[in-house]
């Protein structure tokens, strides 16, 4: 049985919340994203990380792991075209094969009674070394609708040792944030969680971003 990419899964947090998406991974609805949460649950629901770039480098290149769709009509990066088999129980878990033979596997749970969704990388089988390398898509808008460039997003992070803190909306200190965890090195997989907080802690450290404002490079040794 062929793989369909265009199938689509869906992860619920039990609060109004959920991760949802394509098996390619390319989103295809404004629906898509990998944090959707409830400010007010079951309602006021946000999109605060729409999804994710990620690659492997390894010793024979740089390897998608991740397709976006762009206007008209082009897909890229190429990682769509590495998906080699995907499951939907317990939770969504994709499994990629490298150009250089190298298996990756991916897995995605939203946690139940809270905002959190958490994602992991596993290699399989390689001795080599590898560092992988996620971006993700930070937004910030009501689901129903679709993020236009806005000059009053907040592009500064907040770096607390193995966590980093984007709150993009200024006014209120009860605005959603986007949190992400890495996993510590040597674990033999790089994790990420995400979680919709009403945090109030102060900035300890900014790091300018690029253009697109809603980019982390979090490198990790697998």
């Amino acid at each position: 049985m062929s793989l369909d990419g265009r199938a689509e899964w869906l992860e619920a947090d039990g609060l109004g919340g959920f991760a949802s998406g394509a098996v390619s991974g390319i989103r295809t609805r404004r629906y898509h994203a990998l944090l959707l949460a409830a400010t007010r649950p079951p309602a006021g629901r946000l999109v605060l990380v729409n999804g994710i770039d990620a690659w492997v480098e390894t010793e024979a290149g740089r390897f998608a792991l991740s397709s976006q769709c762009y206007t008209p009509d082009v897909v890229h990066p190429d990682g769509a075209a590495r998906v080699e088999s995907f499951v939907d129980e317990p939770w969504p878990h994709w499994s990629f094969r490298l150009d250089d033979g190298t298996r990756i596997e991916q897995e995605l749970f939203a946690v139940h009674g809270a905002p959190v969704v958490a994602m992991c990388w596993r290699r399989v089988g390689a001795k080599a070394p590898a560092t992988l390398t996620v971006w993700p898509f930070l937004s910030g808008r009501d689901y129903h609708s679709l993020h236009h460039e806005n000059p009053a997003f907040r592009f500064d992070a907040e770096i607390d040792g193995e966590r980093v803190t984007w709150r993009p909306c200024r006014p209120s200190l009860r605005s959603p944030a986007a949190v992400i965890s890495t996993s510590p090195t040597g674990t033999g997989a790089s994790c990420m969680k995400r979680s919709a907080r009403a945090a109030s802690t102060s900035s300890r450290t900014s790091r300018p971003q690029g253009p697109s404002g809603s980019t982390w490079s979090g490198g990790k040794r697998c």
